[in-house]
């Protein structure tokens, strides 16, 4: 299995995950998603858009500090993510 630096979903570094990382249907750490976005091998918002992770990420950033502009161009990086590559 692949070990990623970022979530394949929100971009946010897997060292900054709390849980270190989500988890797989199976139980073991996922290296591919965070916990915030990734639990017991299913997306936590199954549903989501990129559009919408984009503002999840821009509002999450803007509360660290980070100013808004340049949260919104991180998460403008988020169509590289894996989740994201084949969503329109």
């Amino acid at each position: 299995m692949e070990k990623h630096t970022f979530c394949q979903s929100c971009g946010m570094p897997l060292t900054q995950d709390p849980k270190g990382g989500g988890t797989n249907a199976h139980g073991t750490r996922s290296h591919t998603y965070c916990s915030y976005c990734f639990r017991e091998g299913k997306f936590l918002n199954p549903d989501m858009t990129l559009d919408e992770m984009k503002e999840v990420v821009v509002t999450a950033l803007h509360k660290k500090g980070m100013p808004t502009f340049a949260a919104r161009l991180v998460a403008g990086n988020l169509h590289r993510m894996e989740r994201w590559r084949s969503a329109g």
